[in-house]
């Protein structure tokens, strides 16, 4: 809950501070109420959302009330609570048909996935983080909780970093800053990490996580920046670490997925 008041706050605080004259408070809040809900939490009141954006809740109030008129938000299954609506579904909709270049992609996945009992993902940034927006699963029971549409942090995961390590240096010198004004205090350890992940893909093309922020399952991720596309996107392969061996990973999946990504960089429209 607190990571997700000062990304809210940080975001705002960051279009401020450059002066941003066209970016409109109101409109970013409102957005970010919509964001509080998720698979995990489907219906909330205006009290948890207020404490989820660290603003004050009449504040929120007036922000669900409008988003309740538009339809955008709905009364939930009990009283004082809200989900989303019908609405939000269609600009899901038009952001799905934006991303049918994944149709494209999924048979390339399936095939280097059915090789592991482990599953494959294709996740895209968004200022500082990474959404999910494909995802394969490959045989045996092994299933990654996080469907498409999930959303993890840029900076803290394996892929995150992969995703960073593949950007231009121009574009990483300013995600870096705006990382480095929000986490003064990690600061140092995420800028190791976030190093030790560009000489990971300098020298062998790809970064394993083995059992590090997850005991049980292993890692390995490519970045994958288009020329032209102004998107930057990551592949992740997990699986359990009892069955995967770290040679499996260097020898086999960390390759594989460098060789994925060409397939899914030529697939990826250069302009939107």
């Amino acid at each position: 809950m607190e990571r997700t008041r000062r990304s809210n706050e940080g975001r705002l605080r960051e279009a401020d501070e450059a002066g941003d004259r066209q970016f409109v408070t109101a409109l970013a809040r409102g957005l970010d109420v919509l964001r509080c809900f998720s698979p995990d939490r489907p219906e909330l009141g205006t009290r948890e959302i207020a404490d989820l954006l660290g603003l004050p809740q009449p504040t929120v109030w007036r922000l669900c009330h409008t988003l309740k008129v538009m339809g955008y938000l709905v009364a939930g299954s009990r009283g004082g609570r809200l989900r989303v609506g019908a609405p939000v579904l269609a600009l899901g909709l038009a952001s799905l048909v934006e991303l049918q270049f994944t149709e494209i992609i999924r048979p390339h996945f399936e095939a280097f996935v059915s090789r592991f009992p482990a599953a494959v993902i294709l996740a895209e940034r968004h200022q500082l983080t990474l959404v999910y927006v494909l995802r394969c699963e490959g045989p045996g029971p092994f299933v990654m909780k996080r469907p498409v549409g999930s959303s993890i942090s840029l900076y803290r995961t394996a892929s995150g970093h992969a995703c960073l390590a593949g950007m231009s240096e121009e574009d990483r010198v300013a995600v870096l800053g705006q990382i480095r004004a929000r986490e003064p205090e990690d600061w140092p350890a995420i800028e190791r990490r976030i190093e030790e992940a560009r000489e990971q893909i300098a020298t062998r093309g790809f970064v394993t996580s083995l059992g590090v922020t997850e005991p049980a399952v292993s890692y390995a991720a490519v970045p994958v920046v288009p020329p032209g596309s102004g998107r930057a996107f990551a592949i992740l392969c997990g699986g359990p670490s009892f069955s995967l061996a770290p040679e499996v990973f260097d020898a086999e999946i960390g390759p594989g997925l460098v060789s994925l990504a060409r397939a899914v960089a030529a697939a990826i429209p250069t302009s939107r």
